[in-house]
């Protein structure tokens, strides 16, 4: 039973599975050049930002308070 008053809600949609492509928005006008990631280590750090913050490309001098 519903309560007096009650407005019906819409269900959330689900959240994207694990390993989902998630939308990217692209780099935004930073203060430094996009200088691509040259090692593994670097690599890793640049798709983890970019996975968190939705940005691409991550470059290995970009500040990620400037990214988002």
């Amino acid at each position: 039973a519903e309560a007096e008053g009650a407005a019906p809600v819409e269900a959330p949609e689900a959240a994207a599975p694990p390993g989902a492509a998630r939308r990217h928005h692209p780099r935004p006008e930073l203060r430094v050049p996009y200088a691509p990631p040259t090692t593994a280590r670097e690599e890793i750090l640049a798709r983890l930002w970019s996975d968190l913050l939705g940005v691409e490309p991550v470059g290995r001098h970009d500040n990620f308070f400037e990214l988002g």
